[in-house]
């Protein structure tokens, strides 16, 4: 069974349990979404519909997960590891959210910057955060 036949076509992952997280007690749905690239894999059942909407370009959830998936693959393949922070410097764009899902499908830390800060700003960010070179 996939994880989106799990998570939707039953109502087990309305069933909610106490777990301790972080030593406290939470409560939190039996069945759950483990990591945030699991939003992506129950998508597919939507692959015809539009997920990102710039200007006039209209991107697909059949169109996105795949170019995600490539993306990962990519920084795995220029050396980017589990844990690493990845700087994405970008104009807010459809290729500014793809790269955000790629670097989370590579097991890596997205770090967020701000296009129209000064050298001075992205110098201190990148001081700060010291992403994979």
């Amino acid at each position: 069974m996939s994880l989106a036949e799990k998570y939707l076509s039953t109502p087990a992952w309305r069933e909610v349990r106490t777990e301790l997280v972080l030593g406290r007690p939470v409560q939190v749905y039996a069945e759950r979404l483990r990591s945030v690239t699991d939003l992506l894999e129950i998508s597919s059942a939507h692959d015809d519909q539009v997920l990102l909407v710039h200007g006039d370009r209209r991107v697909t959830f059949g169109e996105f997960v795949p170019a995600t998936l490539a993306g990962a693959g990519e920084l795995i393949r220029l050396g980017v590891r589990p844990g690493d922070r990845v700087l994405i410097f970008s104009y807010n764009c459809a290729e500014f959210l793809l790269a955000m899902w790629a670097i989370w499908r590579a097991g890596a830390v997205p770090v967020l910057a701000n296009r129209w800060w000064s050298q001075r700003e992205l110098d201190a960010i990148m001081a700060g955060v010291r992403p994979a070179p």
